[in-house]
């Protein structure tokens, strides 16, 4: 335990005030925060709103009134502590927290299931059964979801580069593409077959285009640039429901969080391979991160780091 001694003290008081599994669990939870207080530096007892919130953002717990649990336990610990001027500034803040505060931690967990790990994302791929749709995937995990999605519905063959593994987008921007990415997109530039439906028995022609993405034959496809845009926003998002649907994925997944998966994938990665945490990643090397992603705040990796520090 951090701070061992201060929190033994409490412990001896706890013993002759709480039963002997409410001193149980008031152990098991002063293990669950070590990490936090190792982090800051500081006892539980000291942390001050922020800090409260972030480490509630981090717990797992699936019911509002576990986390209410929690605060109950880590507020008696935290008034003793300031009855034996114990905290610096006095201020008891798991006292700031009521129900509703907690209930919003449990919503981030279920927002963190809308994201997926490498493991998930390689499993919903391979049962994606159009190559067209699979390259669709990829290219949102691999770099990103621009405007309209034009990065994407505007990338030829020629745009790729296999030798150094890179595509040269119509943003200008020039970003790093896998192998699986390149194979799959010879694939869907040589394929004019779609297969919907149920059991993926409705066959469907591609219109044959010089993109890599073919669109299904249709007399209504638009030719006005603001029009087609507002058609290509529509399309992914069906896309993605229709295969999210399919292989039973979390129904919050939508390509905004597919594209978000992949960055945190590599933030994962290279914070790895670097050594380093993924704050420091994050904070050192955005570039990296806004060049592989186009990532909508360039200029504020902190304010990324902090609006995405819970999925990490």
């Amino acid at each position: 335990m951090f701070n061992d001694s201060q929190k033994q003290r409490f412990l001896e008081y706890a013993s002759g005030k709480y039963s002997t599994e409410n001193v149980t669990n008031i152990i098991s939870l002063f293990n669950k925060v070590e990490p936090y207080e190792i982090k800051l530096n500081k006892d539980v007892s000291c942390f001050n709103r922020e800090d409260v919130s972030n480490m509630y953002s981090m717990f797992r717990y699936s019911s509002p009134y576990v986390y209410s649990s929690v605060n109950s336990k880590l507020n008696a610990y935290t008034e003793w502590c300031a009855s034996q001027l114990l905290i610096p500034d006095g201020c008891n803040h798991y006292k700031e927290f009521v129900f509703a505060d907690l209930e919003k931690y449990v919503n981030e967990r279920i927002q963190r299931n809308r994201y997926l790990s490498a493991e998930e994302f390689d499993v919903f791929v391979e049962r994606t059964p159009n190559s067209r749709d699979q390259f669709l995937l990829l290219c949102l995990w691999e770099i990103g979801k621009s405007e309209s999605f034009a990065e994407i519905f505007q990338m030829r063959l020629d745009d790729i580069d296999e030798e150094s593994g890179t595509v040269q987008l119509v943003t200008g921007r020039i970003a790093k593409v896998s192998k699986r990415l390149i194979d799959k997109a010879k694939e869907a530039d040589g394929t004019l077959l779609y297969y919907q439906g149920v059991s993926n028995d409705i066959e469907r022609k591609l219109a044959p285009s010089e993109y890599i993405f073919k669109r299904v034959r249709s007399s209504s496809n638009p030719s006005d640039p603001e029009k087609i845009a507002f058609q290509n926003v529509k399309m992914v998002a069906r896309i993605v429901k229709n295969l999210v649907d399919k292989n039973g994925v979390n129904k919050g997944i939508n390509a905004a969080t597919i594209a978000l998966s992949g960055q945190i994938c590599m933030i994962r990665k290279r914070s790895a391979e670097l050594g380093i945490s993924k704050c420091d990643y994050v904070m050192k090397y955005f570039d990296e991160l806004h060049e592989q992603y186009g990532v909508l705040i360039p200029d504020n990796p902190h304010r990324y780091y902090k609006k995405n520090e819970a999925y990490l």
